[in-house]
């Protein structure tokens, strides 16, 4: 009982620190990041609303402490009377400059009460890093339980230690720094223009500076206390407390460098949560340790009260505890969205619902295509005072590098795919329609576009995105898709599912044995990344699921081919990376053929060579073209029909106009950029926030620049390929990075959990998560779709109305 108390008053101690820690960062850096009264009006508007919302939490906390451990209150209060007055006013004094200087108008008068505000803030972390401080150090506890401390003392590190002294400074201002770091990411996530900006190279020089002082503190502490050091290699939770530190600063350091400040911020809250729990579980059950004596240190089973105050403390803290967070959810819901300095004088925020309604004074930012770097560029603008009209020929988004998951029946259609409707659902800016854009008029600033019952729509733009991706590419021979379908939609992959399904099918129903063979052959021509998951996701499935479910013919039997003119598997790859793939797919049975050109693809199989393969099963995964953006634009193209842009991402002479993913082409390091998701989605980002600052009257940012996180591919169960930098890993440590990065790349949180549960089952039990044969046919009493109602060119949509 004692443990699970001590838990959760750590946990609400946690979520106190970094709540009102933010606040305190983000306080310090006031007038780092805010120039002008109106700015620091923005800094006030983006943390003042839910500074309320910590002091409910610090009640509750409060509340449960001295429930549940009330001999330690008593002693803290006697001992730290002068530390907690000083905080008490610290408190005092911010929450009235917060309210006074937004009263005032007298510059004079407003820059005093800004002084106190920043002083204030940094006076609160200094003192909450001096704390933290004595905790771990210790304070002078006689036999009693109690103690007296100087304020200054000689350094000492033990005995009659004061409050301050060189550790506890140390640690004072490595926290003051930690959370400063903390203030200007949440900063970068509430706020916009040039505080955003200011806020966003706080951020990154601060927590750079947090890395050596870490380094020291974490010196200094095995100085001053080195048992607490040999305790943490023995207790489970100081791991778990590290892994989520190394996790954190991952996540921190992915959005920081890709400009993700909801990512940067969470890796900002978990570095925190991972250095206090790991604190919280090293001390324990140890909670004041004496510099004097250790036998005089009090622990939590010393503290602990009788068990009528443990029955109030159960009762008082999930009270709290509900209040806390609804108190929250109001709070959020009032105050959603970023501060605008454009807007502070009207309320502490915009209102989610205010200034968000589409209206002809607002710019309109047209995007075609849902994928990666048109959810991404849509996503970008959801702050940006502009109309977002996105068109999709379809009304979902799909994950494509899982679709050959569908195609093997691992996972259904809709773990893999969203609504983009549901998506953008909170963007009140933003609509979308189901239609298919047809041609552009970049002169007049219009696209065409024709959706169920209107064809030949203009639609008007101030900005337009092409984000249109790729199609599959058969190298001149357009006669084979009839035969080798390829895999880019959800209607791709179901139809290789069924595909893959009926063939077994029809295998075990042939009477004629010499048949099995070539039903039971499938070729895959193309050996890069969706070749290679491809030809292992088949064989798994024949060797697990489908090995003992058929009883005229051998699954095992089934003959899998992998075909490629090139010299490896994985092109993309480092030359040990693509031979261990191509070890792992022969182990998995897969025949690799390389050096080979598929020169014939008929019913019947494919000719490669002098070499004939019977085959009822091709599918293709060799190459992809670009959508004809390039030909609606008439501008200048390569040999594949992708558009030359600018580093800015805008086409040559149209400033106005961008082209992202597959089917742009950008130089970089004299190389193009690989049509690969994440080049759509950074380049997305970087269009939507370049339109912002254009909007906003900023200067340029810096031209586009692609980070390039690595390569992966997954060879089977268990076993992936990764290649990063410097960084090249095979085996089942690159597969579990392999998967978690998979699926949190996925849309939507129902999609992400339902993936991992999938998977999980199908790696314990071999189960399939879709193995239906499902043929799409139309309706006995279903006529054929007829043709839009006649519309002509110079209509424009009436939801689209621009002037």
């Amino acid at each position: 009982m004692i443990t699970i108390w001590f838990a959760v008053v750590s946990l609400m101690l946690i979520g106190y620190v970094i709540l009102d820690g933010r606040n305190f960062g983000a306080g310090m850096l006031h007038w780092f990041v805010a120039k002008t009264p109106q700015e620091r009006r923005q800094v006030i508007a983006a943390i003042g609303p839910l500074w309320s919302w910590h002091e409910v939490w610090l009640v509750g906390f409060g509340g449960t402490l001295v429930a549940v451990f009330p001999r330690l209150m008593a002693s803290a209060f006697s001992g730290y009377y002068l530390a907690l007055m000083l905080i008490l006013w610290g408190l005092i004094l911010r929450g009235i400059s917060l309210e006074v200087a937004s009263h005032i108008n007298d510059r004079l008068w407003q820059g005093f009460w800004d002084f106190v505000f920043v002083f204030a803030n940094f006076l609160l972390a200094i003192l909450f890093g001096t704390a933290a401080g004595n905790l771990e150090r210790g304070v002078p506890l006689d036999s009693e339980g109690s103690f007296s401390m100087a304020f200054f003392t000689d350094f000492r590190t033990s005995g009659h230690v004061g409050l301050l002294d060189w550790y506890t400074v140390s640690v004072a201002i490595f926290v003051a720094v930690l959370l400063a770091a903390h203030g200007a990411t949440y900063l970068t996530l509430k706020t916009e223009g040039t505080v955003h900006d200011r806020s966003a190279i706080c951020a990154s020089r601060l927590w750079t500076s947090v890395v050596p002082l870490f380094i020291v503190i974490s010196v200094e502490s095995r100085i001053v206390r080195p048992d607490l050091f040999q305790q943490a290699l023995y207790k489970p939770f100081c791991w778990i407390g590290l892994l989520v530190i190394i996790a954190s600063v991952i996540t921190l350091i992915s959005g920081l460098l890709t400009h993700h400040e909801a990512r940067a911020f969470i890796g900002s809250n978990g570095i925190l949560i991972g250095v206090l729990a790991t604190g919280a579980a090293v001390l324990f059950p140890v909670m004041l340790h004496s510099t004097l004596a250790p036998e005089n240190s009090l622990t939590a089973y010393a503290v602990a009260p009788n068990a009528r105050a443990f029955r109030y403390a159960t009762v008082w803290w999930p009270i709290s505890f509900a209040l806390a967070i609804l108190y929250y959810i109001f709070i959020s819901r009032c105050y959603a969205g970023k501060a605008s300095a454009n807007n502070v004088n009207q309320g502490l925020y915009q209102h989610e619902h205010e200034g968000k309604t589409m209206n002809e004074h607002q710019p309109r930012v047209v995007i075609v295509g849902g994928g990666f770097g048109g959810l991404a560029a849509a996503k970008s603008l959801h702050w940006t005072p502009v109309e977002v009209i996105l068109i999709d020929r379809t009304n979902h988004h799909v994950f494509q590098p899982l679709l050959y998951q569908v195609a093997t029946s691992v996972l259904a259609p809709g773990q893999i795919a969203a609504p983009i409707r549901d998506i953008l659902r909170k963007q009140r800016n933003t609509t979308v329609i189901l239609g298919e854009v047809t041609a552009v008029n970049k002169d007049q600033r219009y696209i065409v576009a024709s959706s169920a019952d209107r064809a030949n729509v203009r639609i008007p733009y101030d900005y337009l995105i092409l984000a249109t991706g790729a199609r599959h590419s058969y190298f001149g021979h357009n006669e084979f898709e009839q035969f080798a379908p390829g895999m880019k939609t959800l209607v791709d992959a179901v139809m290789i599912r069924n595909r893959i399904l009926q063939t077994f099918e029809q295998a075990e129903a042939e009477e004629d044995p010499t048949r099995h063979r070539d039903l039971l052959t499938f070729v895959l021509v193309g050996a890069g990344p969706s070749g290679v998951e491809m030809a292992a996701a088949l064989a798994i499935m024949v060797r697990t699921t489908l090995r003992s479910q058929f009883r005229r013919i051998d699954p095992l039997s089934a003959r899998i081919v992998l075909v490629d003119m090139a010299n490896r598997v994985l092109g993309a790859f480092a030359d040990n990376i693509s031979a261990a793939a191509k070890q792992r797919l022969e182990r998995l049975g897969v025949e690799v053929l390389l050096g080979k050109t598929v020169e014939m693809i008929n019913d019947d199989g494919i000719t490669t060579g002098s070499e004939r393969i019977a085959s009822k099963t091709v599918i293709w995964t060799a190459g992809v073209a670009p959508s004809p953006a390039g030909k609606w634009l008439t501008v200048e193209t390569d040999r594949a029909g992708r558009v030359k842009i600018e580093s800015d991402c805008s086409v040559p002479g149209h400033s106005e106009i961008f082209v992202v993913g597959d089917t742009a082409l950008l130089q970089q390091d004299g190389k193009p950029l690989p049509g690969v998701a994440q080049v759509a989605m950074q380049q997305g980002r970087y269009v939507g926030q370049l339109i912002g600052r254009r909007l906003s009257g900023k200067s340029a940012p810096r031209p586009f620049r692609y980070f390039d996180k690595g390569n992966m591919a997954v060879v089977g169960k268990g076993f992936a390929v990764l290649q990063s930098g410097k960084i090249r890993l095979s085996g089942f440590i690159a597969w579990l990075a392999w998967a978690g990065i998979h699926i949190q790349f996925l849309a939507t949180a129902n999609l992400r959990v339902s993936v991992f549960v999938q998977w999980m089952w199908t790696f314990l039990t071999g189960q399939r998560g879709s193995r239906l044969i499902v043929n799409y046919n139309t309706l006995p009493n279903d006529t054929k779709s007829q043709k839009p109602a006649a519309t002509g060119n110079d209509r424009v949509s009436p939801v689209a109305g621009h002037p």
